[in-house]
């Protein structure tokens, strides 16, 4: 619970002071309770992606997580998504109760829970890296790494296996170039962030 092996991203509530870290090499999340402060060495209150905290093995799933690199909080919503990288896949979690190991309720950028193929398409996306909420604009961005692009997702009709709104760093959702020097493409977008206001 103390533990972590290779931090990748953090996300944080503000509202309920929990700090949220994707430990990649554990295969997990883990939530930290930061309401009573800060100490050195302290313990995580909640895994995700784990039955416990002394699990790390990697599979796919609703409850399990292969690599996960990047997350981001709704505080509108209380879900937490998470990049769960190796497994090329986005899962949505409904954190306002969280409990270890508990399963994902949706799923992004695969068709179902099980499915972990790489591909390229409106409702796919390969190796996602990095997630950040509009919240304001019921936005979710994911850095599609090995596609070179950024997909845009409307929060509003949430879905396992939803279609992207819109593709950023293509021309179309079917489109792959690694070509970064124009105005309007991107090359292995590694992390994002969306300005508040």
């Amino acid at each position: 619970a103390h533990g972590l092996d290779y931090p990748a991203r953090l996300a944080f509530d503000r509202a309920a002071k929990r700090l949220f870290v994707a430990d990649r090499d554990n295969n997990r999340v883990v939530i930290y309770n930061l309401a009573g402060g800060i100490t050195d060495g302290m313990d995580a209150g909640v895994v995700l992606g784990q039955p416990d905290f002394v699990t790390g093995t990697l599979d796919a799933g609703a409850g399990k997580m292969n690599k996960p690199r990047g997350v981001a909080f709704d505080p509108v919503t209380s879900r937490l998504f998470v990049a769960d990288t190796s497994n090329s896949r986005v899962l949505v979690f409904d954190v306002a109760n969280p409990t270890n190991g508990m399963a994902a309720t949706y799923v992004i950028g695969q068709p179902n829970f099980t499915s972990t193929a790489p591909s390229i398409s409106q409702t796919r996306v390969y190796n996602p890296n990095a997630v950040a909420v509009d919240s304001p604009r019921r936005r979710l961005f994911v850095s599609d790494a090995v596609n070179a692009r950024v997909l845009s997702f409307e929060l509003g009709n949430l879905a396992t296996g939803m279609a992207a709104a819109a593709a950023i760093g293509q021309p179309t959702f079917l489109s792959f170039g690694t070509n970064a020097t124009a105005e309007n493409t991107v090359a292995s977008p590694t992390d994002l962030v969306v300005a508040e206001g």
